[in-house]
Parts: C-alpha cells; structure tokens; sequence
C-alpha cells in the first residue's frame, strides 16, 4: 500500500532513461514526486492502523479469555452438580413445619412438612385490576364464575409460567397468618429435596428456589450500595443454608439467574419498614428488570404492605384463600399424629398413636364444628396452630370464644405455663410481662415501628415499668434477662441475625397487645389516627370491645379506606354493633 505506487513509477523513469526517451522521462518525474507524498502519507496511517489493530487484538483476547473463563466455570458447575446442591440446601432449610410467630419450643415435636402440610388454595380473583387479567388467562373456554370456583394452587400458575408472561413475576397476597411464608417453603422443600418427582406429579418445569426472606435481607437491600441480587444470594443466602458450605461465586448465580431456571421467591414485603420501603422496592424492581426475562419471580406481602410497594407491581397478583372445613381437619388429623407418635415413641404400636391422635383431634374439631366464631378462626392456618397448641397444653382442653380470647389464653400459654413447665421463673410475672409489653407494642405501633435495638428495648421496657403499678415500680428487674428469656423461653421476641435488634415473634402478637393497650387506656381515637398498614390493629381492638364507636368514628372520617376498615370490624362482630350504625355505614358506602 505504502510503496508499490512509488516502485510502479520508479520503474517506469528508468525504462524512460533507459531508452533515452526524455520527454517521457520528465513526464513521469512528477508522478514520482506524488508518488513519495503518498508514501509519507501511508505511513502515518498505517502506523495508526497496526495501533488500532494490535489494541483490538487486546480486547478481542481478552474477551475470548474471559468466554474460556465462563465455559470452564460453567463445565465446572455441571459436573460439580452445584445447582442440584444449592436446591438441595435450599430445601433442607425448608424440611421442618415452622409456623411464623410460633417458635420450635412451643409447638413440642416439631413436625416436617410433608407430614402436616396441607397446600392453600389461592384466589387469581377477579375482584381487583390485576386479577381480572389472570382470570382471563387461566379462563380458557370457562366464564367468569368457573374461574371464579375453581380451586387454584401455586403448582398451576408455575405450570403456566412458560406460555403465560405475566405469570414471570407473581404476588402472593393475604393477610397475616394464612400461611404466605409456608407455601412458599413448602415450594423450596419440594423443588430442592423431591424435584423430580414434583415435576412429574406437578407437571411443572425444572425449577432451583431462591428463597429471599426480607425480614432478614431488608436492611441490606436499602443500603446505598446494595448487592446486587446474585451477590445477595452468594453473601447472604449461601452461608445460612444447612450442611457444607457451598463454595459457590457470584458468576455462578448470575448463570443461574440467565440460565431460566431460578424460582426468585422474595418473602415478607410488609416486614420491611415504612423508611425503607421506597429503597426495598426500587432493588426488588431492579432484579425483577433485570432477570426477569429468565427467572421467575414471586413475591409475598401482607395487603397494606403491598400496599406501599412503590416499584413496577408484577403482573399476576394472587389472594391465598382461607381453609376449607375439609383442610383444617386434614391439618388437625397429621398434626395430631405428629405431637402423639412424639409423646409415645417407644412405647405404643403405630395404631395405639394413631387412634389416640384420632381421639384428640376429633375433640378439638367438635369444638371447633360447634361454635361459629371459633370455626372462621379455624380457617386461617397460623390461628389453627395456635388453637390447636393451646388444646394440647392446656388442662381443660376447652377453647377460648373469640379471637381475643384465644390471643390472651396463648400469652398465658407462653409468659406463664410454658415457662413453669421448664422451671424457669421469668424476672416479670405473666401479668407483669404483659402489662409491659402492651405499652412497648402500641408506642412501636404508633411510630409505625416492627424493631427495636437492644438498647432501645431495655430503655421503653424500663419506662413501660416506671408507668405501671407501684408494686411492680418497687422492684429491682433484670431488663437484659427478661428480653433474653422472652426470645430463649417464651420465644415471643425474636434477635435479627444482621443486628442487636428484636422484634416480636408474628406481628399480629404486637397488635393485639396494642390493641389490649387502647381498651385499657379507653382512647379508641388512637385507633383511628394509626395509619393504613397497622388496620389490623383497628380489627383486633374490635374484637375486645364493642365497635360501636369506633365504627362511629372511622365513618365519620368517611373516606374509602375508613369505611372499608369499618366494615371489617362489623364484621367481628355483628351482634353488638347497633343497627342504625350499621344502616349509616352500608349508606356512605354505598354513596
């Protein structure tokens, strides 16, 4: 390129000369001129070329380099079998029966998921927005109603996630304690310890689970610099799974996450604080942005927590629906079972446990078949665990009537019986103990609060002490110990792993002692002024006085959401409401 222009005209002057043809000589003299401009020109141009070429070469090597890198890895993570044994820890962190809010030591043997768990039926509904497309979708051919009746599981959505887009990016709703965490374990148990067989029974697509607890990950996800969703599994999920640790890298979860295979099950929207809720969601919508186009994505929340959730919402929103009477006795029948056969091991055949489970059981459903407002307890799954605990442990075996009956005998079950039963005397005696944490709940409910550092909890605790009776003010407490044998004994606190923090077991325990707390106050404008995402607070005080009055005054409020919260606590309890406040509340409803 360079030089050829100037030889072709060289050549050409010397055969001029040559032949002693002068004028064809001076002739091709200017061409040699052009000639050398062009080579002086040419060798910049090369010079930068081969610089240009020799970098390209660079980055061209180092990308092959890096496509080695990948392929090698990726060889190493099949026939190391990692994502088989990533699922496998997965579901053996999900192998027993844990009910949220109610800790190992009180429900006495604890039994493994397969052996009580009955699968919740959910509600693709057509009542709001989003459920009236999923209605369409899961429809086809049926009308509405048959939709509408059909009996809907989370294997039949996941069964429908390769044709259905929509289905990609799910959210489980319901309120607390219908069981939203279990379902979800229940799909890790079964995905990571009995995938095959799912698969074939389910007839759903291959699947590793990914479960993202946020009342553990929360504080992490709202940090400034964040990990990014396959850093968070490596960093934060890895190292709390059971057995060997798992020497996988972040290239690993990001293979995993592109690879179509990850279930993403993001639990607990509504644990997440009303400070942190904005950051949470923008990194929940970021993950979802970025994988969702091979991942599957659920996430479960109460209503009022989804509520606040300001990121993309996704597209297939689900309600889980309450037992069926056929559900909640299967439910008591294997629990039963479970308790017994722990009781007795060693000591009696399999049909002597099983006819005594058998007689239990069939005691505690008679109560439950005979009195109506213990039946629609019954139907939400943490209540049943709850009633069916304080069946077994208590000596009368006769069920509170009514829910805050059943809360207030459960209390005595953890801050007094459970306690006696392993000897242990508590720094504050069960009145005590309740009477100081119904003032720490509502002040925390108030704040719009679910956690407290240590030291903010011995410092409310202290004051909760200086308040009440003189008896109790006298006294010198341990706080430190009581806190700690409130997590360790009676289990009604639990520590958050990433903190010296505590917060209570189930968050409907620190409602209803806020809700004991208004009653005793008798300030049922508290109440009213607490804002949308502590409404079940507003429900369980309904269940301890008559809501009269409160219903009066969330209809004075008279905006939709007051109105709707009014008709739940009409719903508690029908018989003590006064007829024209009823009459006044369907009429500005229907307004």
């Amino acid at each position: 390129m360079q030089w050829s222009p100037l030889g072709g005209s060289g050549w050409l002057l010397l055969h001029f000369l040559k032949d002693q043809e002068w004028v064809m000589s001076v002739v091709a003299l200017p061409a040699i001129v052009v000639s050398s401009v062009w080579a002086a020109y040419t060798k910049g141009l090369i010079s930068t070329l081969q610089a240009s070429a020799e970098e390209r070469s660079k980055q061209d090597g180092n990308a092959l380099t890096k496509v080695l890198s990948d392929v090698e890895k990726s060889l190493k993570w099949r026939l190391t079998h990692a994502d088989k044994r990533f699922s496998q820890a997965q579901g053996k962190a999900c192998r027993d029966y844990l009910v949220e809010g109610l800790g190992e030591a009180r429900m006495g043997m604890v039994p493994m998921l397969t052996e009580v768990y009955v699968p919740l039926a959910l509600q693709g509904g057509l009542r709001q927005g989003g459920f009236a497309v999923l209605g369409r979708q899961l429809a086809t051919g049926k009308d509405y109603a048959e939709v509408e009746e059909e009996r809907l599981y989370i294997w039949v959505l996941l069964r429908r996630v390769k044709e259905t887009d929509s289905l990609r990016r799910m959210a489980i709703i319901a309120p607390g304690g219908f069981g939203k965490t279990t379902l979800l374990r229940s799909v890790a148990y079964r995905y990571g310890l009995e995938p095959g067989r799912t698969e074939r029974e389910k007839k759903v697509p291959a699947f590793v689970p990914v479960l993202l607890y946020l009342r553990k990950l929360r504080e992490v996800m709202a940090q400034a610099d964040a990990p990014d969703l396959p850093t968070l599994i490596v960093e934060h999920v890895l190292p709390d799974l059971p057995g060997k640790s798992l020497k996988l890298d972040v290239s690993w979860a990001k293979n995993l996450l592109f690879s179509g295979k990850a279930l993403v099950m993001i639990d607990g929207f509504d644990e997440v604080g009303a400070d942190d809720c904005e950051a949470v969601s923008q990194w929940i919508e970021t993950a979802m942005k970025r994988y969702g186009e091979t991942a599957v994505f659920l996430l479960s929340s109460r209503p009022a927590g989804y509520d606040r959730y300001t990121g993309e919402l996704p597209g297939s929103p689900v309600e889980v629906k309450p037992l069926t009477q056929e559900q909640r006795n299967d439910f008591l029948q294997r629990w039963y079972y479970c308790q017994t056969r722990a009781v007795r091991l060693n000591r009696a055949d399999d049909d002597e446990i099983r006819d005594k489970a058998t007689e239990f059981a069939n005691d505690l459903i008679r109560q439950i078949d005979q009195r109506k407002s213990l039946a629609q307890m019954a139907n939400i799954p943490l209540l049943l665990v709850m009633i069916a605990t304080y069946h077994r442990y208590n000596q009368s075996g006769q069920i509170p009537i009514g829910r805050s009956r059943l809360y207030e005998g459960f209390f005595k079950l953890l801050l007094e019986d459970r306690p006696a039963s392993k000897g242990i005397q508590l720094e504050l005696n069960a009145d005590e103990g309740k009477a100081v944490l119904q003032r720490v709940a509502l002040a925390m409910v108030q704040e719009d609060c679910i956690e407290l550092s240590k030291a903010d909890w011995e410092l409310r605790v202290q004051q909760a002490i200086a308040q009440c009776d003189d008896e109790l003010r006298g006294q010198q407490r341990d706080v430190p110990k009581w806190l700690a044998q409130l997590e360790e004994v009676s289990e009604l606190l639990v520590r958050k792993a990433s903190a010296e923090a505590y917060e209570f077991a189930h968050r409907s325990f620190q409602e209803y002692l806020a809700a004991v707390e208004v009653k005793r106050l008798k300030t049922p404008e508290l109440i009213v002024s607490l804002k949308s995402e502590w409404r079940d607070t507003a429900i369980m005080y309904a269940t301890l006085v008559n809501p009269t009055a409160l219903i009066e005054a969330l209809c004075d409020q008279g905006d939709a959401l007051s109105l709707n919260l009014a008709y739940d606590c009409w719903l508690e309890d029908k018989t003590r409401v006064r007829p024209e406040t009823f009459a006044r509340l369907k009429e500005m409803s229907y307004q």
